[in-house]
This record gives structure tokens, C-alpha cells and sequence, in this order.
């Protein structure tokens, strides 16, 4: 939830969270849905079976995500630069 909890603190105003879960077996869907209900920034997405990275990505660009700039963030050790990189732009 760390990571969750740096990409609502960014200042960008026009954001969506996409928590992309690629078929986990940890408590991952509970949290995400408990997220995603308290919050309408945050969307909750689940493969039923692990795939591949790169097509797991893909499937959330094709179908899921609706703004012009995407950023994924793996884990905690790069959301915190998000907002500098916005500001670039």
C-alpha cells in the first residue's frame, strides 16, 4: 500500500491508479478492492492467470488505462519521483 498511498500523494490533479494484479495468491485483491472502493482515483484490475510481464502492461494500456501520460510504477523505490518527471513535461 505504500506504493498506492506516494501515487495519491502526487500533486498531478488528472491521475488514475491502475492496481494491475497478475493472478496473485496473496491478500493483494482484498487490499486493492478495499483501495479502489475508499477512492475513485483507483481502479482495480485482475488476471486470473499469470502472464507475461510486457502482455500483462499491454492488456492494461489496450483496455484499461484513459489518460495521455502513463507512468508504471513496479514498486515503492520509484513513485516517489513521479511528480518531478511531471513537471518536466
Amino acid at each position: 500500500t505504500k506504493t498506492v498511498e506516494s501515487a495519491l500523494k502526487q500533486t498531478y490533479q488528472n491521475k488514475e491508479i491502475i492496481i494491475s494484479d497478475n493472478a496473485s495468491s496473496d491478500s493483494t485483491q482484498k487490499i486493492s478492492l478495499e483501495l479502489a472502493r475508499l477512492n475513485k482515483e483507483i481502479k482495480y484490475i485482475r488476471h486470473e492467470k499469470t502472464i507475461l510481464q510486457n502482455e500483462h502492461w499491454q492488456k492494461i494500456l489496450k483496455n484499461h488505462a484513459s489518460g495521455k501520460y502513463v507512468i508504471f510504477i513496479p514498486d515503492i523505490t520509484i513513485a516517489n519521483f513521479i511528480y518531478d518527471k511531471m513537471k518536466i513535461n
